[in-house]
């Protein structure tokens, strides 16, 4: 507004200069240098004001949404409105400056420094109240997924202490890693990194289905009866060698008592000569005995399985395994078949060493101590 009422004047006093003469024309155009001057130097401060003001009003906007979650958005609210009436009054002392002059340029400089290092500081203490807001936002959310996490690594170590079943505990070690991240905690690294380790250990660890082992075994039982004994062949055994044995006399043309001894001997002995001998001679009626206690060793390495004791399971193995070679035909298609399971159950190991979660648990359950 006074620029515009100035101009007219200079304008005015340009032309009675004209019209003065030459003395009047160096005057007119000193003026028209500082007139440039001051409107140069104004230019940066009202670009600064413009500047400050679309600044306060997003900050105001923002600061507005922000008002309901943190109380210190007041105080810094009323800082802003400060800001603004300073402005404003800044505004006012603009629009009502005297005519310009070379000495307005060192204030015009401390002004813009001043408002620069105001406008810095609103802007560090609004980075610094949105980072708050993040680290703050669902504290109790936060807490929660911690505490779960912890309460499901306890859950697997006790699936896996207790009953083995390593599936479920390393389903249940994945979800306290998931809870973990779902936490958003910045202190949760070395726990996670803790439970990547035992995650890996579970992954290498050889399961073994001790249900599959169970039932193999009880599929055993149930062909007991079409094992071949060797008393099943005894008797056609003894009928074919008694057969194609032929008695052996003794003839002697000696005279004496050595003659009547062999010849007296001759007709009391018969002898023969087997060709094989069976491996074993059950007594009649002795079959079902010998069966019943191969089911007996099969049905104690069930219980030695579902006890988880390597060593018993192991050693009824080898006692079916002797049983089998002792007592039936090999050669039977049924005894080969029972063989090749016993030999087969035998390489398992039905109770493999497992692997600790302690260091996990441990971290986990720091972690849980810093949140309570």
């Amino acid at each position: 507004m006074t620029e515009q009422t100035e101009t007219p004047k200079i304008l005015d006093q340009i032309s009675k200069s004209t019209n003065a003469g030459t003395g009047s024309t160096r005057k007119l155009q000193n003026a028209r240098r500082r007139f440039l001057i001051v409107l140069v130097l104004m230019l940066p401060l009202i670009g600064a004001v413009g500047f400050l003001g679309y600044t306060q009003l997003q900050m105001q906007a923002q600061f507005s949404n922000m008002t309901t979650e943190d109380p210190r958005v007041a105080a810094l609210q009323a800082t802003i409105q400060s800001q603004q009436a300073e402005l404003q009054a800044l505004r006012d002392t603009v629009a009502n400056l005297p005519t310009p002059s070379d000495s307005l340029e060192p204030e015009l400089r401390t002004l813009e420094a001043r408002f620069g290092t105001e406008l810095e500081d609103l802007n560090s203490q609004l980075a610094e109240l949105s980072l708050q807001r993040l680290q703050t936002a669902s504290p109790q959310d936060s807490l929660w997924k911690i505490l779960e996490a912890n309460y499901l690594a306890r859950l697997a170590a006790q699936k896996l202490q207790l009953e083995g079943d390593m599936p479920t505990a390393l389903a249940l070690m994945q979800q306290a890693d998931a809870a973990l991240v779902e936490s958003n905690s910045n202190n949760s690294l070395g726990v996670r990194q803790e439970l990547a380790r035992d995650i890996e250990a579970l992954r290498n660890t050889p399961t073994v289905d001790r249900q599959a082992v169970v039932f193999r075994l009880q599929n055993l039982v149930g062909r007991i009866d079409d094992l071949d004994l060797l008393s099943s062949q005894r008797e056609n055994y003894m009928n074919r060698r008694s057969e194609q044995s032929e008695p052996i006399s003794i003839e002697s043309d000696a005279d004496g008592m050595l003659d009547s001894g062999l010849e007296f001997l001759g007709s009391v002995f018969v002898w023969r000569k087997w060709e094989d001998t069976p491996d074993a001679m059950l007594v009649p009626g002795q079959e079902a005995v010998i069966k019943q206690s191969f089911r007996l060793m099969l049905e104690q390495a069930q219980l030695a399985v579902l006890g988880r004791d390597n060593g018993l399971y192991q050693r009824y193995i080898d006692n079916g395994i002797e049983w089998l070679r002792r007592y039936t035909m090999l050669e039977s298609a049924s005894g080969q078949s029972v063989l090749a399971e016993l030999t087969d159950l035998r390489s398992l190991d039905v109770n493999p060493s497992l692997p600790g979660l302690s260091a996990s648990l441990s971290a986990l359950e720091q972690l849980a101590a810093t949140v309570r």
